[in-house]
C-alpha cells in the first residue's frame, strides 16, 4: 500500500466511524469540565462561604426509575435581601432529618447569594467516579481512533 492510499484509507475510516470516537472524546471532556466546575464551586463555598440561618420552605422527593431524588427549598437572609431563595438536591438521610418551616443552616457566597447550599458534601458527590468515567471516555475515544487509523493504514 502506498503512502497516498494509506492516507486515503485512514481518511475513509475516520469518515465512516471516526465520528463515534470524536463523540466519545467530546463527551468525556464535557463531563470532566462539569465535574471540575462542581469541585471548584465546593471549594468556593469552603473558602468564601458565609453561614446564615434559613428556613426550610418545601420538601419534595421524586422517583426516576429505581433512583429517588430528594430536594429541599429554603429561604435565608442576606445583607441585601431578607428572603433569598435556594434549592438543593440532598441525600436521603439529610432530607429525612429536616422538616418544613424548621430552621436550617445555609452557606452562601456573599459575591453571589443565589449560590447556596444546605448540604455542602452533596455538591461534590460522585466527583471521582465522574472524573474516572470522563478519563475512560477520552482514552476510549482516542484509543479507538488510533487503532482504527492504524488498521486502516495496514497493508492487506
Amino acid at each position: 500500500m502506498t503512502t497516498a492510499s494509506a492516507s486515503t484509507a485512514a481518511l475513509d475510516f475516520m469518515r465512516e466511524r471516526g465520528w463515534v470516537y470524536a463523540l466519545l472524546i467530546a463527551a468525556g471532556l464535557g463531563l470532566g469540565v462539569y465535574e471540575v466546575s462542581s469541585y471548584r464551586t465546593a471549594s468556593r463555598f469552603a473558602a468564601e462561604g458565609v453561614d446564615s440561618r434559613g428556613v426550610v420552605t418545601h420538601k419534595s422527593d421524586y422517583s426516576n426509575g429505581n433512583r429517588k431524588t430528594f430536594r429541599l427549598s429554603y429561604t435565608f437572609p442576606t445583607p441585601d435581601d431578607p428572603y433569598t431563595h435556594g434549592t438543593q438536591n440532598v441525600s436521603g438521610p439529610f432530607y429525612h432529618a429536616q422538616t418544613e418551616d424548621a430552621e436550617i443552616v445555609v452557606r452562601y457566597l456573599p459575591s453571589d447569594p443565589s449560590m447556596s447550599v444546605v448540604e455542602a458534601a452533596n455538591v461534590t458527590k460522585g466527583f471521582w467516579v465522574g472524573m474516572l468515567l470522563s478519563l475512560g471516555l477520552v482514552l476510549g475515544g482516542a484509543g479507538g481512533a488510533f487503532i482504527g487509523c492504524v488498521r486502516a493504514r495496514a497493508p492487506g
